[in-house]
């Protein structure tokens, strides 16, 4: 088969997780669904060749997991943000690779904003990291043709628009603005 097809077949299953991960209730559902979703996207890079976009994925797994049994400090967040970019550097340094560029950290630089903010109560800084993250994953998916990735992405960076905008109503209500 096609590793073009095959690969944004594959990640066209681990967007569709996503999205009906956000249907999920339960805090052990979210976790596995997360899971199997980062899982998904994986394959589908490492079958485009997007390695380092694998890699941060991976890590997010554990980010994920640990962010639901212990509490994640300032310093858990640095070290995470560091891992996901030394690991960036991997593949060239294993010379799996020949060259590295700045499209080979998109998907460090999108999961760094995340990382930031996940633990944040409001709704629109997490909306905000989701759509800085997004837009990094974007250039990513569009430079190793993850086109089914590419458009879930676009899809994501819209409903926290709209989120970020009805959040914002929805204050300036309670407020009388």
């Amino acid at each position: 088969m096609d590793p073009l097809i095959l690969g944004n077949a594959v990640s066209l299953a681990g967007s569709v997780v996503m999205v009906l991960s956000g249907l999920v209730k339960s805090k052990k559902g979210i976790l596995l669904s997360q899971c199997l979703m980062f899982v998904l996207l994986a394959g589908g890079n490492l079958i485009l060749g997007g390695v380092s976009g694998a890699i941060v994925d991976g890590v997010s797994i554990v980010r994920n997991i640990l962010s639901f049994f212990i509490p994640f400090t300032a310093l858990w967040k640095a070290g995470f943000i560091c891992l996901f970019f030394l690991l960036c550097l991997m593949p060239r340094l294993l010379g799996w690779t020949d060259s590295l560029s700045v499209l080979d950290f998109m998907p460090a630089m999108g999961c760094t904003f995340f990382t930031l903010v996940m633990d944040a109560k409001d709704g629109r800084a997490l909306k905000a990291a989701c759509i800085l993250g997004q837009l990094m994953w974007c250039f990513y998916d569009f430079s190793i043709r993850n086109y089914t990735a590419l458009a879930f992405d676009v899809m994501t960076i819209l409903s926290n628009v709209i989120g970020i905008l009805m959040l914002r109503r929805d204050a300036q209500k309670q407020t009388g603005g």
